[in-house]
């Protein structure tokens, strides 16, 4: 909600100055950097939720601690696919 409103607001804005055309681009991609970051931590949280490790007292700060985390949240998730497969059969 609050990303559509800047946007409104600064696309309104370039259609009425006209003249801070560079200064409305620059508003404009700051946003979108804003955007993809958030998306990024969404997609954090959605990997988090989905394999329901929560949030412990550790959790990874960088990017590429967090996607050591994922793989090894889809590698726990695999072998116990695995292990209740051969208990079952």
């Amino acid at each position: 909600m609050v990303l559509s409103v800047v946007f409104l607001v600064v696309y309104s804005w370039e259609i009425l100055s006209r003249t801070h055309i560079a200064l409305c681009e620059t508003v404009i991609n700051v946003i979108w950097v804003v955007f993809v970051v958030d998306y990024v931590m969404s997609l954090w949280w959605a990997f988090v939720t989905v394999t329901t490790v929560g949030y412990g007292d550790f959790s990874p700060v960088t990017f590429q601690g967090k996607i050591i985390a994922v793989v090894l949240m889809f590698t726990g998730i695999a072998l116990i696919g695995i292990a209740t497969a051969t208990l079952a059969s």
